[in-house]
């Protein structure tokens, strides 16, 4: 969900949630190292102006019962880089 721009993705999402019924769930990716907790020392080194990284990856899993739903969502999202899951 990180590829999608916030004012441009919230529309999409929002224009459509009622028929792709978006859950927010939590991912690992098998060529990323895996995602680790913020602790103290992420705070106490962040560099003005540089985004502080993510503790976990973010994923929208649509729970549409409709194939068609699902097949909608990926093509409304994948010209943006961004992934959903069914």
């Amino acid at each position: 969900m990180n590829q999608l721009e916030r004012r441009e993705g919230a529309r999409i999402i929002s224009r459509n949630g009622s028929r792709w019924m978006p859950m927010l769930t939590a991912g690992v990716w098998p060529d990323r190292e895996s995602p680790e907790p913020l602790n103290a020392e992420d705070f106490y080194n962040l560099v003005p102006g540089v985004p502080m990284r993510e503790p976990y990856f973010h994923l929208m899993r649509v729970s549409a019962p409709s194939e068609a739903a699902r097949l909608e969502a990926t093509r409304s999202v994948s010209n943006r880089q961004a992934i959903f899951t069914s």
